[in-house]
């Protein structure tokens, strides 16, 4: 009876969205998970051809074969999801490892959360959001989780005025593959001054560990990577801000990750200049060691490692 009571809280969780299932992809297969207007979920299947110059989704490094890689796909139409805490769920297809999310709003201040869910109690991650305009600063990062089939959860915050368009992508095996080790290569090429190790703080949330990055002015958006691979492979919680200018803060976002083991990889816009992202641990001392680095994304240069931090 407990079992059935801890599933009833769980669908009661997630009132008012759809149910669905979706299979899972082939081996080449990427798909795009959306809601279509009839109320069940369709699956955009982009494997047809193995040419890639066919292909919807981008595919890695481009044809000059420099280190360019394109880690995001472009989405034909994203799902429009209400304000109020409308809730939208994505059961994740049997032997997935990764997923890929955008957000971003028609100009309103994009507001809410992501979480992904392991059965009707385990909560492995969220993500919150806040930032001032979701034209000029959408969120896209790629999330990774064990073969378990989780749930993802996206929900919009209780602002009425507040409704954002949501677009979710599960890559096929081998671009899942393609972004593990653009990310590994990434991390292990970092410099001291864009990796940094934060520790936690008291027991009580106190005293934690804070540290900062100046953006550099070419910079137009910034790769965002926490990773605890080599400070324990514990999990890891931290509030980190964005902001424009002394006390003007732009981007709020609070990030816990279930998985420490496993890489997480977002890009934030960063427009202009002026930017500085400060970042807090907000676990304990004993439990909290995280590695975070900060990398230039897509720059006015063309060469990002000309870029001085």
């Amino acid at each position: 009876m407990k079992f059935y009571r801890q599933l009833l809280a769980f669908c009661l969780l997630n009132a008012g969205a759809t149910a669905f299932t979706v299979q899972g992809p082939s081996k080449r297969a990427s798909v795009a998970l959306r809601q279509a207007d009839s109320g069940a979920y369709e699956i955009t299947d982009f494997s047809g051809s193995d040419d890639a110059s066919d292909m919807t989704v981008l595919t890695g490094a481009d044809s000059t074969g420099d280190d360019s890689f394109e880690i995001f796909p472009t989405y034909e139409k994203l799902e429009h999801v209400e304000g109020g805490g409308t809730v939208r769920t994505y059961p994740m297809p049997a032997g997935v490892v990764r997923c890929q999310i955008r957000l971003e709003t028609n100009g309103r201040p994009l507001k809410g959360e992501v979480n992904v869910w392991i059965g009707p109690l385990r909560k492995v991650h969220t993500l919150k959001f806040h930032t001032e305009s979701g034209v000029d600063l959408p969120i896209e990062y790629t999330l990774t989780f064990k073969k378990v089939a989780p749930v993802l959860r996206i929900s919009t915050s209780k602002d009425q005025t507040c409704p954002m368009k949501v677009g979710v992508h599960v890559p096929s095996a081998d671009r899942s593959a393609e972004l593990l080790g653009n990310t590994e290569k990434l991390w292990d090429n970092c410099t001291p001054e864009q990796k940094k190790l934060v520790q936690g703080g008291m027991t009580d949330g106190s005293k934690s560990a804070v540290r900062t990055w100046d953006i550099p002015s070419e910079a137009k958006s910034i790769q965002f990577l926490a990773w605890s691979r080599d400070s324990g492979k514990k999990s890891f919680k931290v509030d980190f801000e964005l902001m424009r200018g002394p006390n003007n803060c732009m981007q709020k976002y609070f990030l816990q990750c279930g998985g420490g083991s496993q890489p997480y990889h977002a890009v934030f816009q960063t427009p202009g200049e002026g930017w500085t992202l400060r970042l807090e641990n907000k676990k304990w001392m004993e439990d909290g060691l995280v590695n975070v680095a900060i990398l230039p994304y897509e720059t006015e240069s063309y060469d990002a490692a000309d870029i001085e931090w």
